[in-house]
């Protein structure tokens, strides 16, 4: 496996297992109120990562450097949105959940133009 999808798919395991152990957390405290964060954590983190790990390495003509800045660009969404969530939930402010919204998007219009410039060239 080539480094990119294999640390996109490290990562959405890491995050699946923070997510899973905060699932196990709410549940014993009996207070479900932040599941927002949980959601966001193991959709973007886990589900998505691992979309994008299979991605790359389904399709390795897409691994090059814009590749590994969505990768980066991804990591730090996905570690800024669950506290950000967080956050915006316990009424502490929005900005963090707003910041990390933002570059959720931007990752994903890298990952699109990575896709349509350098993924076509194998179809």
């Amino acid at each position: 496996m080539k480094k990119l999808p294999f640390w996109f798919m490290a990562l959405a395991i890491l995050y699946v297992i923070i997510g899973m152990a905060y699932g196990i957390h709410m549940s014993a405290i009996g207070d479900h109120v932040t599941a927002p964060a949980h959601g966001h954590l193991n959709l973007l983190g886990f589900v998505m990562g691992a979309i994008f790990a299979f991605y790359y390495h389904l399709v390795p003509a897409s691994e090059g450097r814009l590749a590994w800045v969505h990768f980066a660009i991804h990591q730090v969404a996905v570690v800024l949105m669950f506290p950000g969530v967080i956050l915006a939930i316990e009424g502490q402010g929005e900005e963090l959940a707003k910041i990390s919204s933002l570059l959720a998007l931007i990752a994903a219009l890298v990952f699109a133009v990575v896709h349509f410039r350098r993924g076509r060239a194998t179809a």
